[in-house]
């Protein structure tokens, strides 16, 4: 099994494809591959005359799954679709395009969308994070941090957030 991702770049979204590539690779009986292409490899107009001329590009393997994370992949991944049809093609994301032009879309629960046929709900964002079983009971971990270009830090709601969990597991 080949899994292609087209890849923006971005750091989180390659985190997702890669937490979705290692738990296919550890459910799988068979030898799973993973590549990753990045979007300037793969300029629209060369795609969309693949898919008039029914030429592959320049790809190492065919794929069995053409995944994709961020607004930029989804044309993208939608043409490599049309170009290798025998591969199903995945959005880790709420898509800019209809759910039914992808064979599946994979998103967080809290996203807020119906369970359909082709939609897969997650506990939040695919990571290649493995549980090691490794926790200590009655105890709660809880980790701060990270920059983002959608949210500015709020320690009025941090600290609540914090009292709360503590407030709700008096025990841990």
């Amino acid at each position: 099994m080949h899994i292609l991702y087209v890849s923006d770049g971005k750091a989180g979204h390659r985190s997702q494809a890669l937490g979705l590539y290692r738990a296919i690779e550890r459910q799988s009986v068979h030898k799973v591959s993973f590549e990753e292409i990045s979007i300037e490899q793969l300029p629209l107009i060369s795609l969309f005359l693949s898919v008039l001329k029914k030429q592959s590009p320049f790809l190492k393997q065919t794929p069995n799954y053409i995944v994709g994370v961020g607004s930029h992949t989804q044309l993208r991944v939608l043409l490599l679709g049309k170009i290798y049809p025998k591969a199903k093609t995945v959005i880790l994301m709420k898509p800019n395009y209809p759910y039914i032009w992808f064979d599946y879309v994979v998103v967080p629960q809290h996203d807020g969308l119906a369970k359909r046929n082709n939609i897969i709900l997650t506990q939040g964002a695919l990571n290649p994070i493995v549980n090691e079983q490794r926790h200590q009971t009655d105890r709660i971990l809880i980790a701060l941090g990270g920059t983002s270009k959608r949210h500015q830090w709020n320690e009025q709601k941090v600290l609540t957030a914090i009292h709360d969990i503590v407030e709700y597991n008096p025990a841990s």
